[in-house]
């Protein structure tokens, strides 16, 4: 029974952990365009290409796919360990001959802390 416990727990702590990461998504690429791969740049700064991954496969990481809501997106970056401050992305396409599409217009998100309690106190 201890082992059931043990193993339920480590379950609903894994899945709480995948659900609450926050993640970056685009729409998917069209499939006539044969796009393999996606690169995002973050604060200036492209990073490696990330290999996209067939279509159906859902895992919560960047190159997978996601259904949400009955729409599908493309998992871009994870967002989870983002700088705190203002911070810009924009996003590319590859295709299989190594084309790159232009870069998307920037995308500006400000992760800032919640300020921290004002009152402690024992009632």
């Amino acid at each position: 029974m201890k082992k059931f416990l043990l193993l339920i727990f480590f379950v609903m702590t894994f899945t709480i952990n995948s659900i609450a990461s926050p993640f970056l998504v685009c729409d998917p690429p069209n499939l006539d365009d044969r796009v393999n791969r996606v690169q995002v740049e973050l604060n200036g700064v492209w990073e490696n290409p990330i290999t996209i991954q067939p279509l159906m496969e859902e895992a919560k990481e960047p190159g997978r796919y996601y259904t949400f809501e009955g729409n599908t997106y493309l998992i871009l970056k994870d967002l989870n360990n983002l700088p705190d401050g203002e911070n810009s992305f924009k996003a590319k396409f590859i295709n299989i001959f190594n084309r790159e599409s232009e870069p998307t217009d920037p995308f500006v998100l400000n992760n800032t802390r919640p300020p921290s309690p004002s009152l402690l106190l024992i009632p």
